[in-house]
């Protein structure tokens, strides 16, 4: 069975709708791994660069970018207050390694005024995509090692993973490296101040009854312009994304709890049984009882 920490427990996920980066004894960033079948993770930010490296098993992860899939020994570089949802699809392992904008700054001087060419999304210095390129191997091959450094824990293993860490950061400093103008950075500074506000108040009242001119007034836009602002940055609309937060809340419930399905349709404020029955079988293909019986049994 899974851990019995809840999905955002798991997560780290705040009531702002981004994640807080918690340091680990050993190292001032966060590094751990995760093992889980289907969680999903609403559309969040962080400030913390964030690199994801799938040991085994299938994410989907929506980006900026883009939309795209990750299997085994694939990684994703995440940039500081990238908006992104994650699923795993499948059982899937995957490495986490965020990195904060103070450690960021203290390695890599100009961090606040840059971001890093994702090489999923082919561009200017990752014309060959993730695979088949040089620079994207090695990256690939640096956080493999790290994994097998941390799991091990060997004499030296702090030395052994700090080296492969900088070779990283390296490697993104001298290949991957783009410039953002002070406006664009004032501008996203600016919308998810009003972002964060919208999500927090979603993630406080979600059990309770959410409408569009709620988010509005949150906001303190009028409802159309606030419809467009939302969908624009968030990926989606404002009730999509409230039916998100609710339904990630039920899928952790379905697999850490006993409870029936209508019981904590009800407790998280999932009233729409129906789309709710939509959207389960979209994502995952079968229903919440059967998934609920082949989670048990592992």
């Amino acid at each position: 069975m899974p851990s019995s920490l809840s999905h955002f427990e798991q997560f780290n996920i705040t009531s702002k709708g981004y994640e807080n980066v918690l340091q680990l004894e050993d190292f001032p960033f966060m590094y751990k791994f995760s093992e889980y079948d289907g969680i999903y993770v609403p559309n969040h930010w962080h400030d913390s660069l964030e690199i994801l490296y799938i040991e085994y098993g299938h994410m989907k992860v929506e980006l900026p970018d883009g939309s795209v899939d990750l299997f085994g020994h694939d990684f994703i570089i995440i940039n500081s207050r990238d908006i992104h949802n994650t699923i795993a699809i499948g059982m899937t392992k995957t490495w986490i390694l965020q990195l904060p904008p103070e450690f960021m700054s203290s390695v890599i001087p100009d961090f606040q005024d840059i971001r890093f060419e994702n090489p999923l999304f082919p561009g200017p210095n990752f014309s060959a995509g993730i695979r088949g390129n040089r620079v994207t191997d090695k990256i690939r091959s640096n956080l493999s090692l790290m994994s097998k450094v941390y799991t091990q824990k060997n004499t030296g293993y702090i030395c052994a993973f700090l080296s492969l860490l900088y070779d990283l950061l390296f490697i993104l400093d001298t290949n991957a490296k783009v410039a953002i103008s002070q406006s664009k950075i004032s501008k996203l500074s600016q919308n998810r101040e009003i972002l964060s506000n919208v999500t927090e108040y979603v993630r406080h009242n979600y059990k309770g009854k959410i409408t569009l001119s709620d988010g509005a007034r949150v906001a303190g836009l009028q409802q159309e312009y606030f419809c467009r602002f939302f969908k624009k940055y968030m990926g989606v609309s404002f009730m999509d994304y409230v039916n998100e937060v609710r339904f990630s809340k039920v899928y952790s419930d379905l697999i850490y709890t006993n409870d029936s399905v209508q019981d904590i349709l009800a407790n998280r404020g999932f009233t729409n049984y129906k789309l709710f029955m939509k959207m389960f079988k979209e994502r995952y293909n079968t229903t919440p009882l059967q998934k609920r019986k082949s989670m048990n049994a592992k």
